[in-house]
């Protein structure tokens, strides 16, 4: 063997008596070179980058005398510290494994990873052993204490991309995986002969992710657990979020049971091509439904015949009796593979020969030598303008193993118009053709012993039709980043031409072009800015007109701050939802017990709100959660129905809807307090068709009453799918319904369809899109609706705009190889899982106000499935059976005619959000007159966020922060720095969410939250001035205190000139509030109940608590109204004469006007003058005489001299609209 120069030899055991010592000894760049002979022993790598071998691993003597025994204790190898490519292990037996306990990753029993070799967050290269006679335990007892049971017995890798190539894994043992496991990663195995292997799953090979290329995969089977075990040959999962599964040119044959190939999730999109699967019982491809669980072996799903695929006899030169499984030159796999994947399948065959002997690569880990049968090419298709001159037919291509021997030509006509053939026993015939048309020709080759089969050429005789270019859709795209223009749309109306391209810039700054004669050419954007490219194809005779596309450059700003979920003992979690910094999640602490978690990130606390059976999809919005199931165990092996539930007061579970044995409720979404879900009525489990595949309905209730909901049907009739996934519950990862605030959005039947709620007795529905390929998994924020989409391939993201239902507006959000899905969406950031042939992972992508979607990349590698967004935070999990994550995004992008500007950069946004992410602390922020229908985080940060004129209310009133959730949040230690002024913030769960944070919230409007106007949470000391804080769903500001031992932190708000009125619970809740001229009226319990309220020249009046106004022992109140009256100085108890009382109307609050009445003078905001009233309120004049005046007015509008001894009470008091008293009371 060769030895890289520039490490050191370590000789074992000459100079080490063991290999492990040889290698501790080691260092980066070394290598350990074993001479032959029994090694009793594990070795571990350690995470160095050293080449571990023997003498000769070319050499199968010495590779079968090089033994590395393990003996039954561990895994022989591990690779477990990080080793990558550059870790080698060469040249070995490897035997005798038993494998490495690991119960992190799969729940239940304890599981041995690894008989043979065992990989942990590694990806060594393992290549030229022979993996042998590994034995995992297969121990299934009563209880998992009792359970042992290995997983590869020859090899497993857990998050590894492995490389994997030229070696024998035979005869070895697992319960799972009885050769080897790639078990998430982009693991390659190339060129392996796998056979003998057996386990209860996936006797040959198990591959989550990665490539599995020109293998030999025979006679493995699965027969190591009770009953009839699945998959003898190969177990593929399709987990997009991987990147595309890649099975190519392998043979899969000869199991004796389990079947060839079983593949499992989006197979569709993966390459699975020129395979020979054949005689495996008791099919050659098996199928797992994700919804049911179910085996099956339908003809229908056979993929032989297609992409090359074929299931014939591989004619091993002696597979029966001495395990030769070298091809014979009669082989159907000879020259039968995917030419396209010869380079990675690596070089060399297993036995170290060319790969490529013939025409094209062999299927199997074999490349054939010797004499080959011959091959023939009939050339290229071709476009004859006229008729009438001689046309060329071209077989030179051939394959011939003697070039020099017997070659013979045989053409002929398939179809279309007589044409006489001259020459057509020679390399090359001609013919003329006489008139237009179609002329289909067929070659076929032979030699002194064989022919080939035939090959067809196309010559389409016809007057050119010019090609139409087509240079795509305008676009967003990245400054500094690299970009691709798509002229893949482009067409010739004549099918047979090649479409040249030529592209060429058109305006913008210039920029380096490159590959510009390709149909897809990229550019990097050097700066922001507008660029145009123009695009021309020609097809060989004519050129299109241009077709030009504009894309317009913005910067972009990517990063993320990880927080951890930390979900507690057990198994998973799986399905995670988030809402704010709040998730619900499955947890499993047992084989039956799959529980429904509700987590508050930022307090720590912990809430099981079911357990005891299968609970299953939760989703979370505030303090709502919602879920399905209610199953045991023993249920789920058999048709079933599930309920939904909601989390009640004190966090007490409720029954939304409560199965029966013919009514099914499953798949619940929630958005404020309306919760829908799927409904499944008529069914009978013990009649297959009709319980599988049955109509469904879309249901849901408004929860605003938990004691009494109000229920509605969406949709009768929606669509057709199981009541419950029975067998592979973990496997549904769609979303057959979702909410957003009065929108509703469903899959049924391949289509999109979205509903209107808004009026429960009018609930309008629209079709969103009904293309004829399928739709699915749809998810919506505001009025935007995303979805799944496989018009073009397996699946790509789709969108559309729900702002007018009479006029949906559909567009694409994300194209490309491989699929895209699993979106999850908030406000115009969509986060998603891509699977391209370059690695998958998690991706994002935003709806710009202008210019489209801009796709990117996160600011790092992020693998995993099950995405949920919510403001910035992003939960997901690292694997459908990993751990639970969690990012806090900064993602933003400004651009030239945003309508938020940075006052300090002048950097313009279409997203106040983005502002936020670009700004340093002191920076300014002014957001432009409209609607934002996006939440906002201060992110800890010291900046101000305000209107264009906050002391105008019209201004403020046109300047809307409109969302679900928590609007606006201050949830990382905020200062008084951080500043909201002068923005009207409604429609979010909770309109301001504050968490241990105090910041300054002024001028603002703060109405229509479904809960609280504000919350307060874990020791906040905000302030709140001259803001309204009207008509919101629970209390107008609730402040929840949070104990720590025998220490209850309160919230300490300061609340000045603020208008509290029309709240469904109480004006201020909880806390130790200070109110000072603040009005607090009309609210639907106490104007205050809390801990410790102090109260300072404020109205307290008409709020309909009982009767009562303020709810506290505690209370310090002075010179203030308040009715029912109060002991303190200065207090009064009287009817405070405001100019109106608001008035509720259809559910719609009009507000009233609290301006205090005076026959002095009085501001009408109506008529924008001063006025005078018939009576005048007992408030003016009657605040704390120590206060000061500030702005109240001195003067009469006339200009003398004003009554004004004292500040007024109320949400006027010092302001420029205080009213006057009059001279003359």
């Amino acid at each position: 063997m060769a030895i890289p120069a520039s490490g050191t030899t370590l000789k074992v055991p000459s100079e080490y008596p063991s290999i492990q010592m040889g290698i501790e000894a080691a260092s980066d760049g070394d290598v350990v070179l074993v001479a032959p002979g029994v090694y009793y022993e594990t070795i571990n790598f350690g995470g160095r980058k050293i080449t571990v071998t023997s003498t000769d691993p070319n050499d199968r003597g010495i590779v079968g005398y090089t033994i590395i025994n393990a003996d039954g204790d561990g895994s022989a190898v591990t690779f477990e510290n990080g080793e990558t490519s550059a870790s080698v292990l060469t040249g070995f037996t490897i035997t005798g494994g038993f494998g490495t306990l690991n119960n992190s990753i799969e729940g239940g029993g304890n599981v041995f990873w690894g008989g043979g070799i065992y990989c942990s967050g590694a990806s060594p290269t393992i290549t030229k052993n022979v993996i042998a006679g590994n034995r995992g335990p297969v121990l299934l007892g009563n209880t998992d204490a009792d359970t042992r049971i290995g997983y590869g017995g020859g090899i497993a890798c857990i998050n590894s991309s492995a490389t994997i190539t030229h070696n024998v894994i035979r005869n070895n043992v697992g319960f799972v995986a009885g050769g080897l496991i790639i078990y998430i990663g982009q693991g390659v195995i190339s060129n392996n002969l796998i056979y003998d292997n057996s386990a209860y799953l996936g006797g040959g090979v198990i591959q989550i992710g990665g490539s599995l290329i020109n293998n030999t995969i025979v006679a493995n089977n699965c027969n190591q657990g009770p009953g009839d075990g699945i998959a003898g040959n190969a177990y593929i999962i399709f987990e997009p979020q991987l990147g595309n599964t890649t099975i190519v040119n392998n043979i899969i044959c000869n199991a004796p049971n389990g079947g060839g190939l079983l593949m499992i999730g989006d197979w569709q999109g993966a390459v699975i091509s020129c395979n020979d699967i054949w005689n495996n019982s008791p099919a050659n491809y098996v199928f797992r439904d994700e919804q049911t669980g179910q085996v099956s072996v339908d003809p229908s799903y056979d993929l032989t015949g297609r992409n090359g695929n074929i299931s014939v006899d591989p004619k091993f030169l002696g597979a029966l009796f001495t395990k030769d499984y070298h091809l014979v030159f009669e082989s159907p796999c000879v020259n039968a593979g995917n030419a396209a994947y010869a380079q990675m399948a690596g070089a060399k065959d297993i036995d170290g020969q060319g790969r490529v002997y013939a025409a094209r690569i062999d299927i199997g880990a074999d490349e054939y030598v010797g004499y080959v049968k011959p091959v023939s090419s009939a050339g290229y298709d071709r476009h004859v303008l006229e008729p009438s001159q001689a046309v060329t037919l071209d077989g030179g291509q051939s394959f011939f193993y003697d070039p020099c021997g017997v070659r013979i030509y045989r053409w002929s006509q398939v179809s279309g118009p007589a044409a006489v053939l001259e020459n057509a026993d020679a390399e090359k015939a001609t013919f003329v053709p006489t008139e237009f048309g179609q002329y289909v020709f067929q070659l076929v080759v032979g030699d002194d012993r064989y022919e080939s089969e035939p090959d067809q050429v196309l010559i389409l005789v016809a007057v050119n039709r010019p090609p139409v270019a087509n240079a795509g859709s305008d676009k967003v795209c990245a400054a500094s980043s690299q970009t691709s223009l798509d002229g893949q749309d482009s067409r010739d109306p004549d099918v047979i031409d090649r479409l040249t391209y030529q592209w060429r810039q058109v305006e913008g700054e210039p920029v380096d072009l490159q590959n510009a004669d390709t149909a897809t050419p990229s550019f990097v954007a050097g700066a922001s800015g507008e660029y145009v490219f123009e695009l021309v194809v020609s097809d060989g005779y004519a050129q299109s007109e241009p077709s030009r596309v504009r894309c317009i450059a913005v910067p972009v700003t990517t990063g993320a701050e990880p927080f951890n979920v930390a979900p507690g003992s057990g198994y998973g979690p799986y399905m995670p939802d988030v809402s704010g910094m709040k998730i619900a999640y499955v947890l499993q602490t047992t084989q039956g017990d799959l529980q429904i978690v509700y987590k508050d990130m930022t307090t720590g606390k912990l809430e099981t709100l079911a357990s005891g059976a299968y609970y299953l999809y939760p989703k979370v919005d505030g303090d709502l959660v919602v879920w399905a199931g209610g199953i045991s165990y023993n249920e789920m092996s058999s048709p079933v129905c599930s309920n939904v539930f909601v989390r009640g007061s004190g966090g007490v579970p409720l029954a939304l809807r409560s199965r029966t044995s013919t009514a099914s409720y499953n798949h619940p979404a929630v958005s404020g307090r309306k919760v829908v879900w799927v409904q499944h009525l008529g069914l009978d489990k013990a009649v297959a068709e009709k319980w599988y595949n049955t109509p469904y309905d879309i249901c849901g209730a408004d929860v605003s009453n938990l004691d009494s909901p109000v229920y509605f049907t969406v949709a009768a009739n929606a669509g057709r799918r199981d009541p419950v996934a029975i067998s592979s519950p973990f496997a549904e990862t769609d979303s057959v319904v979702d909410i957003s605030g009065d929108v509703v959005v469903w899959e049924g039947q391949g289509n999109i369809y979205a509903a209107d709620i808004s009026d429960l007795g009018n609930i309008k529905v629209v079709t969103v899109c009904d293309h004829p390929a399928r739709q699915y998994d749809p998810a919506v924020s505001g009025r935007f609706v995303v979805w799944t989409d496989e018009r073009n391939d397996s699946g790509d993201l789709y969108g559309a705009d729900l702002s007018d239902l009479q006029n949906i507006r559909e567009f694409a959000v994300a194209k490309g190889r491989g699929s895209q899905q699993q979106a999850t969406i908030d406000g115009s950031l969509i986060v998603y899982v891509d699977s391209s042939l370059l690695g998958g992972g998690l991706k994002f992508a935003c709806l710009t106000r202008r210019y489209g979607v801009l796709t990117g990349e996160m600011p790092s590698p992020l693998p995993g499935t099950m995405p949920a967004l919510d403001g910035r935070n992003l939960v997901w999990l690292s694997s459908t059976y990993g751990s639970i994550q969690g990012l806090s995004l900064n993602l933003g992008y400004s651009v030239f005619d945003g309508r938020v500007q940075n006052a300090r950069t002048g950097l313009r946004y279409d997203y106040l959000q983005h502002a936020v992410t670009d700004a340093n602390d002191g920076d300014e922020i002014i957001a432009g007159a409209g609607l934002y229908e996006e939440k906002v985080d201060f992110a800890g940060k010291a900046v101000t966020i305000r209107s264009e004129n906050p002391s105008d209310p019209a201004v403020v009133a046109a300047t809307v922060l409109k969302t679900s959730g928590s609007t606006v949040t201050f949830a990382s230690h905020e200062e008084p720095g951080s500043v909201l002024d002068g923005l009207t913030v409604t429609g979010g769960n909770d309109a301001i969410y504050c968490f241990s944070a105090s910041p300054t919230i002024t001028r603002c409007v703060v109405t229509g939250s479904v809960g609280a106007g504000v919350r307060l949470v874990g020791q906040c000391s905000p302030v709140v001035t001259l803001c309204r804080i009207i008509a919101n769903g629970a209390a107008g500001i609730e402040m929840s205190s949070a104990s720590e031992g025998r220490t209850v932190r309160q919230n300490e708000a300061t609340l000045r000139n603020c208008l509290i009125a029309a709240n469904g619970g109480q004006g201020i809740h909880g806390g130790k509030p200070t109110a000072v001229n603040c009005t607090i009226v009309e609210n639907a319990l106490e104007g205050i109940d809390a801990y410790s309220p102090t109260v300072i020249s404020s109205i307290l009046y008409f709020n309909r608590g009982g009767g009562t106004q303020i709810k506290s022992g505690r209370t310090t109140a002075a010179y203030s109204d308040i009715q029912g009256g109060w002991q303190g100085e200065g207090n009064i108890d009287a009817d405070p004469r405001f100019v109106a009382l608001g008035i509720w109307a259809g559910g719609v609050w009009t507000p009233g006007d609290y301006h205090l009445q005076s026959k002095g003078w009085r501001w009408n905001s109506g008529s924008g003058s001063w006025v005078s009233d018939d009576v005048t309120s007992p408030c003016i004049d009657a605040g704390d005489p120590s206060a000061e005046l500030l702005a109240e007015p001195t003067t009469t509008p006339q200009g003398g001299a004003a009554v004004n001894s004292r500040i007024d009470m109320g949400y006027y008091g010092g302001t420029a609209e205080a009213s006057l008293a009059p001279a003359n009371p």
